[in-house]
């Protein structure tokens, strides 16, 4: 009988272990008629092929360097939203004034803007507009302006007038739509209101044909001017000067001006509003020659006076000088 020792990482994949080492008897060799030659020590490969099974050495599998995305799941599905009928919608988005102030009894035009904001056509419809006195001294409206009609998504620009006869602060206040002809998805935002201010001013013009040029009673060969004006405007006109030119193929020249326009001691120093004065003349005025001539006259020659209108002041008056 003989006995080995095994040690180590063989050693540790046997049953009977003791302090890492387990040693192993072999039965005696049996006589036989026919002995075997004995099997050298090298020839016993159970050992070795039973601790390679039992430590393997494959090393475990790695996790793989990159992970696969995961799809996030699509929600479920929903209905759309119910929407109600298509309609138009009447909006102004521009509510102006053309000048600013206002002048108070002058021709003032404004202008309004009206969009159809909504989702369908709109059929014929009006603009009404109106205004009040912040005051609460009045108020008044105007006609109301048709429209043909509007598509979706289109504007129109209407001019109103916006004058006024008294000075003061006012509000304007314009609807689309006033009569409610169009059926719209909103009927609350059809108005749009303007804060104005007027002035009162004078203005002065001539009386239709109240400016002439005739021979002087004096028959010296002298010319007299006639003139007469009225107040046109919304507030008092002080005392002006009337200025008189002369023009014709052969010369020219200026005549001396003239003061108007009261009447003397006890007669208003200035003109009302509405007022026209009396019919004055200036008597004396010679041409330097035989001539046609255009003459013309100039009201607030000197032009202190602020006027609603500055365009009225000038008349003409063209006569045949003959001595």
């Amino acid at each position: 009988m003989f006995t080995r020792r095994l040690c180590g990482l063989a050693a540790a994949a046997l049953v009977f272990t003791i302090a890492g080492c387990t040693s192993v008897s072999e039965p005696p060799a049996t006589p036989s008629a026919s002995p075997l030659p004995s099997q050298p020590a090298a020839s016993i490969a159970v050992l070795p092929s039973f601790v390679a099974s039992a430590a393997p050495s494959v090393a475990p599998s790695e996790a793989p360097d990159t992970i696969p995305p995961t799809k996030t799941p699509k929600p479920p599905k929903t209905a759309p939203p119910s929407t109600g009928p298509s309609l138009p919608n009447l909006v102004i988005t521009k509510f102006v004034a053309a000048t600013d102030p206002i002048v108070a009894g002058a021709k003032t035009d404004g202008r309004v803007t009206i969009k159809n904001e909504g989702t369908a056509d709109a059929g014929p419809f009006s603009l009404s507009w109106g205004y009040s006195a912040d005051n609460g001294s009045g108020f008044g409206g105007n006609v109301p302006q048709p429209v043909d009609g509007l598509a979706a998504g289109d504007s129109v620009q209407l001019t109103i007038d916006l004058s006024l006869d008294t000075g003061g602060s006012y509000t304007f206040t314009a609807t689309a739509d006033a009569d409610k002809q169009i059926t719209e998805s909103n009927e609350d935002d059809n108005n749009a209101t303007l804060h104005v201010t007027a002035i009162s001013l004078a203005n002065l013009a001539w009386v239709d044909g109240a400016f002439t040029i005739t021979p002087d009673t004096a028959g010296n060969g002298g010319y007299d001017i006639n003139y007469q004006v009225k107040n046109t405007g919304t507030a008092d006109a002080p005392p002006f000067k009337i200025s008189v030119a002369f023009a014709s193929s052969l010369s020219s020249g200026t005549f001396a001006e003239q003061d108007c326009c009261w009447g003397g001691p006890g007669e208003p120093e200035t003109m009302a509003p509405g007022s026209t004065s009396p019919m004055f003349g200036a008597t004396g005025y010679h041409f330097p020659e035989p001539g046609t001539y255009t003459v013309t006259a100039t009201l607030d020659a000197e032009n202190i006076i602020p006027e609603s209108n500055e365009n009225d002041n000038t008349a003409t008056y063209q006569v045949d000088v003959t001595n």
